[in-house]
């Protein structure tokens, strides 16, 4: 294999059975924390923080500012980002 070639490799999901605050969380939001391996305490604070500024923007809030509010890895900020826009917890702007 030549060093340009890429190789694809996958993650395990992160087993949170054990984690703080798991019990916090409802099957789905488990599953995004396992597959895409972020800690349940990281996912309910971006969660809050992504909600308490919606509210303070009319209920809109913009991916890159839900980027900056949380500073993790932005796709697993779009993950949680994209949950809460499903669930209906904050609004996309249009």
């Amino acid at each position: 294999m030549s060093s340009t070639d890429k190789t694809k490799y996958s993650l395990t999901p992160l087993n949170i059975t054990y984690s703080p605050s798991v019990e916090q969380l409802d099957h789905e939001e488990k599953q995004i924390c396992s597959v895409h391996r972020i800690l349940p305490d990281v996912y309910l604070h971006c969660k809050g923080v992504m909600i308490a500024e919606s509210r303070k923007c009319g209920g809109k809030l913009r991916l890159m500012d839900a980027r900056k509010l949380c500073r993790i890895d932005v796709n697993k900020t779009r993950k949680i980002y994209n949950h809460l826009v499903s669930k209906e917890l904050i609004k996309a702007p249009s």
